[in-house]
C-alpha cells in the first residue's frame, strides 16, 4: 500500500491540488510518517496491516482535521484490502462506516518462496511433493533454520558478544531497535541457526523454520501446513501465530541472500521483494471453491487455540491471483456530495476511479530495485509517476484541475476608491475639528457647546477609519475593528445631539411653565457616557458571542473556473444586525421628535431644523446601507464592503455639511460686536434662559 498510497498523494497534491495525508493507521495514533514528501524519508511500518477504527472515525468525524492525529488514527480511504478480509469487511459494512468496496485492479497472491539457490541444491523443496510428510522432516529441520537477531547472535553465538569483527557482525548493536534487527546492511549480515526446534536427535519432534506473516494477513500458512503434513512451523515474535513484522521478514531474506542461508517465507504478489531478490514459488494443491470457502477466518488464524488455527482439509489448497479491493469510509462520499459543486473535492471520483494493475506495481518496483533497492524508493515512484502521467489524467473528473480566480480582482479599483473617499472624509474631520477648537469662543461654536461637537466629531471620525477598514480585504481583525467603529461612531456622532436637544427643549417647555428646572453639564456628560457604555458592554457581548471568522465561498464561473471569495462570518448575525438596526432607527426617530418639539426654542439655542435635515439625512443613508446588506446581489465580498464604505462615508460628509458647516458660515460672516447694535430685551431674555443651565 506504501506505493499505491505515494502515488495517490503525488497525484491528487500537486495534479489536482488536493492535500493528501497518510496514516499508517494503529492504536494510539499513526505509528510513523509514510508522507512521500518527508524530507528525511522516516518511513515506519504500521503495526496493524488493517486497522478499521481509522476508517470508522472518520465516518464519524468526516474531517479528520478535527481529531488529534497524535493519539488518534483516522482515514477516509485504504488503498489495498486482501480477500481474508472478506469477513472484517462485510461487517463493517454492516455496521454503515465504510462503503462496499471497489476493485482496486490489482490482482494479487501469496505464496511460499525460496531463494533460487535453494532449489539448485535440492529441487524437490519447490514442490508440497517434497515436504510432505514424516520421511522429510530431517530434511526441513536441517534445511530451514532459525533467523537469529544482531543482539541474540552477539550474547548467544559470538564468542567474544561482538566486541571484534567477525565477518558476520562489525560489532555490537547500540540500542534496542539494532538488537532486533535481523539484517543490517553495513555492520551485520544476519545468521541462520539451529535451535532445540531444529535439533531432530533430540528433539523427536523438530521442525524447520518457516517466516510467517502476522495472522491479520490473508495468508493461512498454519492450516496449510498441518493440513499437508508439511513439518515447518513459525517462531517469530508476532501474534498466536508466531509470525513476523512486514520488516521483520524483508531484513530476514536479506539476510539469507547475504549469507546465502536457506529460508522459506510467506509472500506475496505485487511486492519489491520479488524483484530484489530471485525468489521461487513453491507449488501447493491448486486452489478450489470448495477450498477457499473452507479458509479460516482471521479470528480463527489468530486464535491462541492451536486446533482453531488448524481449520479442516478442506482449506488447505494453495493460492490463487484474487483481485484486490479498496474501501472508503461512509462520510466521505456524503460528505463530497453535500459540498457546492463549485467547492467540492475531486479525490473521492478520483479514487473511485484509480486503478493500478499488478504489472504496472512491479514496473515501480523493478525501477526501484535498479536505482537502490535498499535505500529510497521515491524517485521509482516519481518516474513511473511522471512517465504515465497522461495515463492518470484520464481518470480527473470533468472540469478539474480547478481554476481559482479571486473575485477581490475584480473590485481592487472600488476598494482603492472608497479607501480613497475615506481617507479625505477623515482628513476633513480632522480638519473640522481643528476649526471648531480653534473658533470655539465664538458664540456659534459657544452655545453648542465645545465638549459635545468634539464629541460628535470624534464619531465622525471612528465612521471614516471603519470606512477605510472596510475597503481592505476581511480579517477577523478588521472584521470586528468595523463593527466597533461603525457603532460606536453612529452612537457617538447621534447621542450627544439627541442628549443636548432634549436637555433644551425640556427646560424650553418648563420655562415657559414658568417652572424651574436645574440641570448640569456633568448630568448631560453622565448620561452621554451611560449610554456609550451600554453600547461598549453590547459591542463586546457581540465580539465574544459572535466572533467573526473568516469564510471562504466559491462559485462556479463556467466549468472549471472558480471564483472565490473570502468574507467575516457570523454565526448570529441577523440577531444583532437587527438590534443595531433597531437603536439606530429608534435614536434617529426620537431625535427627529425633540427636533419638531424643539421649534420654538430661541434662536441662539435652536437647533431643531438643523437636527430635523441631520435625522433625515442618516434615515435615508441608513436606508441605502440596510437595503445594501439586505438585498442580494452578484457582487463579491470586497465589492460590497467598498459600496457600504461608500455609503458610510457620505453619510459622514453630509452630517459635517449639515451640522458643522453653517456653524462656520456663521463665524466668517458674523458682523463685529462693536458694530452690531444691543438689543436690551433680546439680551435679557438670553441672559434668563441661559441661566437654566447651571454650569
Amino acid at each position: 500500500p506504501q506505493v499505491l498510497s505515494w502515488i495517490i498523494q503525488i497525484f491528487l497534491s500537486e495534479i489536482l491540488q488536493v492535500p493528501v495525508s497518510i496514516d499508517t493507521g494503529g492504536e494510539g495514533g499513526p505509528q510513523g510518517s509514510v508522507s512521500f514528501y518527508d524530507p528525511d524519508n522516516n518511513f515506519l511500518y504500521a503495526s496493524s496491516s488493517y486497522y478499521y477504527p481509522g476508517l470508522e472515525k472518520a465516518n464519524s468525524v468526516g474531517d479528520c482535521r478535527d481529531v488529534d492525529l497524535t493519539t488518534d488514527s483516522c482515514f477516509h480511504y485504504h488503498p489495498e484490502v486482501w480477500p481474508g478480509q472478506t469477513a472484517e469487511v462485510y461487517q463493517a459494512v454492516q455496521e454503515g462506516y465504510i462503503e462496499q468496496p471497489y476493485l482496486s485492479g490489482i490482482v494479487g497472491s501469496y505464496d511460499f518462496y525460496i531463494p533460487s539457490y535453494t532449489v539448485e541444491r535440492d529441487t524437490t523443496l519447490s514442490s508440497y511433493f517434497g515436504l510432505q510428510g514424516e520421511q522429510h522432516r530431517r530434511k526441513l529441520a536441517e534445511t530451514f533454520l532459525a533467523p537469529t537477531t544482531w543482539g541474540d547472535y552477539c550474547k548467544d553465538v559470538s564468542s567474544n558478544n561482538c566486541t571484534t569483527d567477525d565477518d558476520i557482525a562489525k560489532r555490537a548493536p547500540e540500542n534496542q531497535a539494532e538488537e532486533a534487527k535481523y539484517h543490517d546492511g553495513e555492520n551485520y549480515d544476519g545468521h541462520f541457526r539451529n535451535t532445540t526446534q531444529n535439533d531432530c536427535d533430540t528433539n523427536p519432534k523438530c521442525t524447520g523454520h518457516i517466516i510467517d506473516t502476522p495472522c491479520s494477513w490473508s495468508t493461512y500458512t498454519v492450516q496449510q501446513l498441518f493440513q499437508n503434513n508439511i513439518l515447518l512451523s513459525s517462531d517469530g515474535p508476532e501474534g498466536n501465530n508466531r509470525g513476523y513484522s512486514y520488516s521483520a521478514i524483508v531484513e530476514i531474506v536479506r539476510a539469507a541472500f547475504a549469507t546465502e542461508s536457506d529460508v522459506m517465507i510467506v509472500w506475496y504478489f505485487p511486492d519489491p521483494l520479488l524483484d530484489q531478490f530471485d525468489l521461487i514459488p513453491v507449488t501447493f494443491p491448486r486452489s478450489t471453491t470448495l477450498c477457499e470457502e473452507n479458509r479460516g477466518t482471521v479470528a480463527e488464524k489468530c486464535s491462541s487455540n492451536i486446533t482453531i488455527q488448524r481449520g479442516n482439509k478442506e482449506g488447505s489448497c494453495g493460492y490463487i491471483g484474487t483481485p484486490l479491493k479498496k474501501l472508503f469510509a461512509s462520510e466521505f462520499g456524503r460528505k463530497t456530495e453535500r459540498e457546492p459543486e463549485a467547492s467540492r473535492s475531486p479525490a473521492y471520483k478520483t479514487l473511485q476511479d484509480f486503478k493500478l494493475s499488478g504489472m504496472e506495481m512491479s514496473e515501480i518496483f523493478r525501477e526501484w530495485t535498479l536505482i537502490d533497492p535498499e535505500g529510497d524508493n521515491r524517485e521509482a515512484v516519481c518516474t513511473w509517476v511522471a512517465t504515465n502521467l497522461n495515463q492518470l489524467l484520464r481518470i480527473v473528473p470533468p472540469g478539474y484541475p480547478r481554476i481559482v480566480d479571486p473575485l477581490l480582482n475584480d473590485s481592487d479599483n472600488l476598494q482603492y476608491g472608497a479607501i480613497g473617499v475615506a481617507s479625505f472624509i477623515g482628513v476633513v474631520v480632522l480638519i473640522t475639528i481643528a476649526l471648531t477648537n480653534h473658533w470655539k469662543e465664538e458664540t456659534p461654536i459657544k452655545t453648542a457647546q465645545i465638549n459635545f461637537l468634539n464629541l460628535i466629531l470624534l464619531g465622525y471620525f471612528f465612521l471614516s477609519v471603519g470606512s477605510i477598514l472596510r475597503g481592505l480585504d476581511d480579517t477577523v481583525g478588521i472584521c470586528i475593528a468595523e463593527e466597533w467603529l461603525e457603532v460606536l461612531g453612529f452612537m457617538l456622532a447621534f447621542v450627544p445631539l439627541l442628549v443636548k436637544a432634549r436637555a433644551i427643549t425640556v427646560i424650553d417647555r418648563e420655562a415657559r411653565q414658568y417652572r424651574r428646572v436645574t440641570t448640569t453639564q456633568e448630568t448631560l456628560y453622565r448620561i452621554v457616557a451611560g449610554i456609550i457604555g451600554l453600547t461598549i458592554i453590547y459591542l463586546i457581548v457581540w465580539s465574544v458571542v459572535d466572533t467573526p471568522t473568516i469564510v471562504k465561498t466559491y462559485a462556479l464561473a463556467d466549468e472549471r473556473t472558480v471564483k472565490s471569495d473570502i468574507s467575516c462570518g457570523k454565526a448570529h448575525a441577523l440577531i444583532f444586525s437587527s438590534i443595531r438596526t433597531g437603536i439606530e432607527a429608534l435614536i434617529i426617530v426620537v431625535t427627529l421628535v425633540y427636533a419638531v418639539e424643539g421649534r420654538k426654542v430661541r434662536q441662539e439655542f435652536n437647533e431643531s431644523q438643523t437636527l430635523a435635515f441631520l435625522a433625515y439625512s442618516h434615515f435615508i443613508w441608513g436606508l441605502l446601507r440596510n437595503v445594501a446588506i439586505n438585498v442580494s446581489f452578484d457582487a463579491s465580498t470586497q465589492k460590497f464592503n467598498a459600496i457600504i464604505s461608500f455609503i458610510i462615508s457620505g453619510d459622514t460628509i453630509f452630517g459635517l455639511l449639515i451640522y458643522f458647516f453653517p456653524k462656520f458660515l456663521n463665524v466668517l460672516t458674523k458682523e463685529p460686536d462693536n458694530k452690531r447694535p444691543v438689543n436690551f430685551r433680546k439680551e435679557k431674555e438670553k441672559n434668563l434662559f441661559r441661566t437654566w443651565i447651571r454650569r
